[in-house]
């Protein structure tokens, strides 16, 4: 038997190239190597496409915050209202002036022109869209601005320096405001406004609402200064980033 086993793999190498095929157990190795490849570089590849949409992320946080602070310099100081309850004053990304400095404001518009028609106020430019959420919105609604990024709307109406004259309508006063490179105005969120109380990562593994770590257990958060932080949920549920923007405190 070996020797008829040794002949018939003498002749096979023999044989010209055309008549050579794969046995089963050669076909099954090739199979188990590319496998054994495929696992080794998904997890890379994936750690790559993350990295992207973090990054990507990041630059449209930028775009928010410097929109929300050429805002205010062309509204007497005032942020771009989070959700006023005045109905001739709308929630952010309904605001026909701060969607314009975003450089996306569908028509048509209500209330002379300030506020974008209901049927355009969640969809919006995918690229100003978290590309995290976009990736991940299969059997949910959006990916929209309301559910892609979010502001805070912490001690809006307690402070008298908030209000612009008009029932119902409150801002932050970027003026006033101490620290600000340590004061959130923008974060990743499935919410279009946010609290620190919903602000930790068990919430959101549990509800899928309000503060996103959509970006490997981080979150990416626009300050009042403009520039924007990567931050896992114990830099974010801290009290300076939600609260007493106007006083000097910034320990918790």
């Amino acid at each position: 038997m070996e020797r008829h086993f040794s002949e018939t793999a003498s002749a096979k190498r023999r044989l010209p190239a055309e008549y050579r095929h794969f046995t089963l157990i050669e076909l099954l190795i090739v199979i188990a190597i590319i496998a054994i490849l495929a696992a080794m570089l998904l997890p890379a590849l994936n750690r790559a496409r993350d990295r992207a949409h973090s990054t990507k992320c990041v630059a449209n946080l930028k775009t928010y915050t410097m929109s929300g602070l050429t805002y205010a310099n062309d509204s007497n100081d005032y942020l771009v209202p989070a959700d006023p309850t005045n109905v001739t004053v709308c929630i952010w990304y309904r605001n026909a002036a701060f969607r314009r400095l975003l450089g996306d404001c569908p028509g048509p518009l209500w209330f002379g022109a300030t506020q974008v028609d209901s049927s355009n106020d969640r969809a919006g430019n995918p690229g100003l869209l978290c590309p995290a959420l976009a990736a991940n919105a299969a059997g949910r609604q959006g990916p929209y601005y309301s559910n892609s990024y979010g502001m805070t709307h912490e001690e809006i109406p307690v402070s008298g320096w908030n209000y612009q004259g008009l029932p119902g309508v409150a801002a932050y006063k970027l003026s006033r405001i101490i620290g600000p490179s340590q004061r959130l105005m923008f974060i990743d969120s499935a919410d279009p406004t946010t609290d620190k109380r919903w602000s930790t990562l068990n919430y959101w593994t549990l509800n899928r609402r309000n503060v996103a770590y959509r970006h490997g257990n981080f979150t990416n958060v626009g300050l009042m200064d403009g520039h924007v932080e990567s931050r896992g949920w114990q830099d974010v549920a801290v009290d300076h980033l939600w609260f007493g923007f106007y006083t000097a405190n910034l320990a918790d």
